[in-house]
């Protein structure tokens, strides 16, 4: 969505130290289990893997933000997101999950620099919330870099020139979470 700042602060006192403790316990199968990304978006997505909840968009012949597919997965996460979920809710009522998601970004990795498109992108507030970081990412958005702290919640503005580099020895996981509202 087109917000007028690059970045805007939501929260910065989220409790994520349960799903920090399972994202650390997720098998290899559950982050080989969908490939969506990766194969649809290698320029964006090819330093990533990805563990999916929700998601809509081309790649399921669903691109609008109100249609989403579920996983199987989500019914695992929905516990331990909804506190999260909640309290981003309190910022948007009334608003449908989009997509959900954990976007892994390697250690040395780039998400190279884009434009969010389509629909199922430009509906929807994007947010971030940093599970797993490290003092080396840097998210850019706009011009604006900013290194995104562990427990806060930020909407990104995906209508402007955004990626992230990963030059930390560790990889970087975050939640994250488009959010539509119908009016």
């Amino acid at each position: 969505m087109n917000i007028k700042e690059n970045f805007k602060v939501l929260f910065r006192d989220l409790d994520i130290s349960a799903i920090k403790s399972a994202i650390l316990e997720s098998s290899r199968s559950d982050w080989d289990e969908n490939k969506i990304r990766q194969i649809a978006f290698p320029h964006v997505a090819g330093h990533t893997e990805t563990l999916i909840l929700k998601f809509n968009g081309p790649t399921q012949s669903i691109n609008h933000p109100s249609k989403t597919k579920t996983f199987d997965a989500w019914s695992k996460w929905e516990g331990l997101l909804n506190p999260v979920i909640d309290r981003l809710r309190t910022l948007y009522p009334n608003s449908t999950i989009s997509k959900c998601m954990f976007p892994k970004l390697f250690a040395g990795g780039v998400i190279s620099k884009h434009i969010d498109n389509g629909d199922d992108l430009t509906l929807v507030h994007r947010i971030h919330v940093p599970i797993i970081t490290n003092e080396d990412t840097i998210f850019t958005c706009g011009g604006e870099e900013i290194n995104m702290k562990e427990g806060c919640a930020y909407e990104i503005n995906n209508q402007r020139l955004h990626g992230v580099v990963n030059n930390g020895k560790t990889d970087r996981v975050h939640l994250l979470i488009d959010l539509y509202c119908d009016g």
